[in-house]
């Protein structure tokens, strides 16, 4: 206990009013009340701050008998809340009149948990109308599609809320709620808002939104997913790329990045030109040449990582320039020491350098983690298991 609340305490008790704390009923005279209260506080406060909850509890009950407000009204019941005690809330609430929002809030979470659902949503959506505060919103949203059986209800609620200000909690529980009823359109709208709104903004829900937003796009829509990203995230080389793939447009990808070179001078687009012309090549021997070159234009200027380690497997796998490919893929490992692809890469050049108990066991790393259901890595492992025997 704090020193000063130890003087204050001990100087109370010197008066010798007789009052035992913890008697049943209180006999104070109507002048001895501040005093009192003010000791009752001094308890209450240090019990609360120590953790004895079951004695702050009883503190906050014997001011609030002391002195009838809303305050200590409000204590008393959150003591008891944190104690799980929810008949005590709904027997002292059920027969006053109160106005106070936050002893009401307390009431209906407390019928929320005895299961009297019903009386709940009565008693929340009262405190609603005078404080719409989301976490309001989201237990009215909760008790009416989870325990009334009202889905309608909780999705116009949260719709109600949240395509006024995208609050993103709200958002999240509303875009739940769409996916659950497979309202996607709904949900691929919403999330098209929340892009625009948050991009400058919020920037970490929007980054968690939009992948989300991208993964509709991709199974619902990808045609409206190239025009929406070309309208706002034009270079996003990679997303835009997935849609056309999705929709199976080969030319369009071809198109588009050839188009996008010619415009920016990007070297992005020229790695991307070049990734498309190595994987649509019916015969790969007569485009790496060209592959290459295009690759190391890029890499003269840019060590992406990614454009390293495609590189690098071409070199390996093709007996173009094994070391070389084994350096480039330890570059790009140094910048992503735990990627798959990389290090299958590297698994790859070392088995053809003939260090089989080192591929080994990078491959065996690899299958440990994620097993061997990618064709690829089964025979990468396949051939490496042989070597080294």
């Amino acid at each position: 206990m704090s020193s000063y609340k130890r003087i204050i305490i001990s100087s109370i008790l010197s008066l010798n009013l007789g009052l035992n704390l913890f008697a049943n009923e209180l006999k104070i005279a109507k002048d001895d009340i501040p005093l009192y209260e003010t000791q009752f506080i001094l308890f209450a406060l240090e019990y609360e701050d120590k953790g004895y909850v079951l004695n702050a509890k009883d503190m906050y009950k014997k001011l609030y008998e002391l002195k009838k407000s809303d305050e200590y009204l409000f204590k008393y019941l959150q003591m008891s809340a944190r104690l799980n005690d929810f008949k005590t809330i709904i027997n002292e609430v059920k027969n006053i009149k109160t106005e106070n929002l936050a002893i009401l809030e307390l009431y209906a979470y407390a019928l929320s948990m005895n299961k009297d659902y019903k009386k709940a949503v009565e008693v929340l959506e009262k405190v609603y109308v005078n404080n719409k505060d989301e976490n309001i919103v989201l237990g009215l949203a909760n008790l009416y599609e989870n325990n009334l059986d009202q889905k309608q209800k909780a999705m116009n609620l949260l719709e109600k809320h949240v395509l006024d200000d995208l609050n993103s909690k709200l958002t999240l529980r509303l875009l739940i709620m769409y996916e659950k009823n497979k309202e996607f359109q709904k949900a691929l709208d919403l999330l098209k808002k929340l892009y625009v709104a948050n991009k400058n903004s919020n920037p970490i829900f929007f980054e968690r939104s939009k992948k989300i937003l991208v993964s509709y796009f991709y199974n619902i829509d990808p045609k409206d997913g190239i025009s929406f990203f070309k309208e706002h995230e034009k270079d996003n080389i990679d997303i835009i790329v997935s849609f056309y793939k999705k929709l199976g447009d080969l030319d369009g990808v071809y198109s588009y990045l050839n188009n996008g070179y010619k415009q920016t001078k990007d070297l992005n687009y020229l790695a991307q030109i070049a990734m498309y012309d190595y994987e649509t090549a019916k015969n790969k021997d007569d485009i790496l040449e060209d592959v290459i070159k295009k690759f190391e234009k890029v890499l003269e200027k840019h060590e992406n990582a990614v454009y390293q380690n495609y590189l690098a497997y071409i070199l390996i796998d093709h007996d173009i320039n094994i070391d070389n490919g084994v350096g480039l893929v330890k570059e790009a490992l140094k910048k992503q020491p735990e990627d798959i692809a990389f290090l299958d890469t590297l698994a790859w050049g070392v088995y053809k350098q003939n260090d089989c108990k080192k591929a080994y066991d990078i491959m065996k790393s690899i299958v440990d983690k994620i097993g061997i259901q990618d064709e690829e890595i089964k025979f990468h492992w396949e051939k490496i298991k042989e070597c080294s025997k």
